[in-house]
């Protein structure tokens, strides 16, 4: 099964330097022996300070749930505005009432 957590912020001007710096390097590396796939960060195309930073999962277990990563880097970024975080998980082809086409 594959997951998605993805943690935004709306952030009223803070420097994109300062909340960068809140990313912890370190705990991405360590939460890799978790189904951590990928991490991906976005800015908003028009708003400078917004972010989304993607946490991308894959594994054959249980079901989803929040990550220890996902959960502090919410926690961490709420200094700097309005945070949402939400947990998302791939629809798996073949499913009745379910419409995957790549683009």
């Amino acid at each position: 099964m594959k997951w998605i957590e993805i943690i935004t912020l709306r952030s009223a001007g803070t420097p994109r330097d300062s909340i960068e710096q809140k990313i912890p390097r370190s705990a991405v590396e360590v939460d890799r022996t978790k189904n951590l796939v990928c991490v991906q960060v976005y800015r908003h195309a028009t708003v400078g300070t917004d972010l989304s930073i993607h946490l991308l999962f894959q594994s054959f277990g249980p079901e989803a749930q929040p990550s220890a990563l996902g959960q502090h880097l919410a926690s961490a970024l709420k200094e700097f505005g309005l945070v949402n975080h939400s947990l998302w998980i791939e629809e798996e082809r073949g499913r009745r009432g379910t419409h995957t086409q790549r683009i």
